[in-house]
């Protein structure tokens, strides 16, 4: 009997393990496709969000319908009702749409790379709202994390940047968003889980998004581009694996492994998005890019050794992560 519980723990512990990995290099490859959705079919990322968000939510909802979940207790609570919608407009849709620019008007990388500056911001935060100086860990990541960015926006040419301006002030909305869509559902999270809240959350940023589109003159709301059967084959995966595939299974990991341990592994994500981003775009990056992206990466897995008291524990898959900061690209 012992040697079946620790053989089930093991293959559990392993499930757990490739599920955070191929669930983080989902969400990195997933970025490094809307970057060439944009470069070569000439998509505008920003009618891509309803087209990503509204099928991955519904999708996410199928999954836990079939699993037998309830969709629609959590409309009976009027806390939240407001909470689910106020998730899905300032949190998904604030996080989607910036990550989007960020990724058109710099790269995948440099979005992937400044969500990973949310945990940091986060730190900061919750030491401020504790009415305390952050704590030596807080400090060290933050500064770690600032001096990272620098590097990959300026790979070691200080006074320079290798983005446009309006890649790095998108960068520092997604950052921004990023924190805000960690810290703010706790409790709808806590009280509804990650899956639930994240699929209603989609669908209502996704279906926010277009209904604002349609009455603004200009705006996008169905995304202009060129379809073929490349395009609509990369954009169904983006849909399916980088985004509604990569929810669920670093939701699963969760379940097996720690927040740190989680946490940490998460940085498979902007190893995969640098990877698909050299070998298949053809994009360089340099030296002290590489050494930047693992001084943000440091940051991240710091905060994960050392848990900030009184962050939100919640997860990526929620969709993002806590003071493991699982992360998220969403």
């Amino acid at each position: 009997m012992e040697h079946f519980m620790s053989a089930a723990f093991a293959n559990k512990r392993s499930f757990g393990l490739a599920a955070i990995l191929l669930g983080s290099a989902f969400f990195g490859i997933g970025g490094t496709v809307l970057e060439w959705l944009h470069t070569n079919r000439h998509f505008d990322l920003g009618g891509l969000v309803p087209l990503r968000l509204i099928p991955s939510g519904l999708l996410l909802l199928l999954y836990l319908r079939l699993r037998g979940h309830d969709l629609w207790a959590i409309w009976k609570d009027r806390y939240s009702r407001s909470g689910i919608v106020a998730y899905g407009i300032g949190g998904i849709l604030g996080m989607q749409f910036s990550f989007m620019q960020t990724v058109e008007n710099g790269s995948a990388v440099t979005a992937t790379l400044f969500q990973f500056l949310g945990p940091a911001l986060i730190a900061v935060y919750i030491a401020w709202k504790s009415r305390r100086a952050p704590f030596l860990t807080e400090w060290s990541s933050f500064l770690i994390a600032l001096a990272g960015i620098v590097l990959v926006l300026t790979n070691g040419v200080f006074g320079e940047t290798v983005f446009s301006k309006a890649g790095v002030l998108w960068g520092v909305c997604t950052a921004f968003a990023f924190a805000f869509y960690t810290v703010y559902p706790v409790r709808l999270l806590d009280r509804w889980g990650a899956l639930l809240c994240s699929g209603w959350g989609m669908l209502i940023g996704g279906v926010f998004y277009s209904g604002v589109s349609m009455l603004l003159p200009g705006a996008a709301w169905f995304p202009s581009g060129r379809f073929d059967a490349v395009s609509l084959v990369l954009i169904a995966f983006v849909i399916v694996f980088g985004t509604a595939c990569a929810f669920t299974l670093c939701a699963a990991s969760l379940k097996v492994l720690s927040p740190t341990v989680a946490g940490i592994l998460s940085g498979m994500e902007p190893l995969a998005a640098v990877a698909t981003t050299v070998l298949w775009l053809m994009k360089p990056f340099g030296m002290w890019q590489t050494a930047g992206a693992i001084f943000i990466v440091a940051s991240t897995v710091l905060l994960s050794a050392k848990p900030t008291e009184g962050l939100p524990r919640q997860t990526r898959n929620n969709p993002s992560p806590s003071n493991s900061t699982v992360r998220t690209g969403l």
